[in-house]
């Protein structure tokens, strides 16, 4: 049976709404996990992009906004935590892949097929996961196979366990993470990222 999950890449880039950026991406080991973080750095957009979020309106792309992305090897979740002009954390964005996992096969710009469930974190602490009724469909039309979908509820039932005990936690790891890496980006310093050992 072949899965109709979307494949989604950590540069963003069929994201046409975005006119201007810069992008760069580092080698992260964090939890004890070798992995990639790309920053995303939001110049100029056609229009700001304000979504119904979870817990109510925001905006989550403008121009001075950032989008840190980490993905880690071993890990069916990709990561991304949503900045505005200020620095002020927004949420965090928590895909749940498929069991393939985030395929590094370009270091400097992983990808993952989006298993459809996703948990958000709050910066007030809320926590929720979103989407169950697109994961019930697609399974209904055998667009994804049981397994696929089993997957899919374990994981996310375990993300939102995670997030729930350490969700500040991950939130400050990723306020520095995006400090190191704005540096970085200030004084150009751009490393060639190697993929993790176990995807070679």
């Amino acid at each position: 049976m072949k899965t109709l999950m979307a494949r989604k890449d950590m540069r963003r880039s069929d994201w046409h709404r975005i006119t201007r950026r810069r992008y760069l991406a580092r080698p992260v080991s964090l939890a004890g996990r070798e992995g990639v973080a790309g920053l995303l750095l939001v110049e100029a957009v056609t229009a700001p992009l304000r979504v119904k979020g979870a817990f109510g309106e925001l905006t989550i792309a403008d121009a001075g906004y950032s989008w840190l992305e980490i993905a880690l090897n071993g890990v069916d979740v990709f990561t991304t935590a949503q900045f505005d002009e200020s620095g002020r954390l927004i949420q965090i964005y928590f895909d749940v892949t498929s069991a393939a996992g985030v395929c590094f096969d370009d270091p400097d710009n992983p990808t993952f097929e989006d298993a459809f469930l996703d948990v958000i974190y709050d910066p007030a602490g809320g926590v929720k996961t979103l989407d169950r009724e697109e994961l019930e469909a697609a399974r209904a039309r055998e667009d994804i196979s049981r397994e696929e979908y089993e997957h899919a509820l374990r994981t996310g039932e375990k993300l939102e366990a995670l997030v729930r005990e350490r969700g500040r936690e991950i939130a400050e790891t990723c306020g520095k993470v995006r400090m190191d890496m704005m540096k970085q980006e200030a004084r150009q310093e751009v490393h060639t990222v190697m993929p993790p050992e176990a995807n070679r």
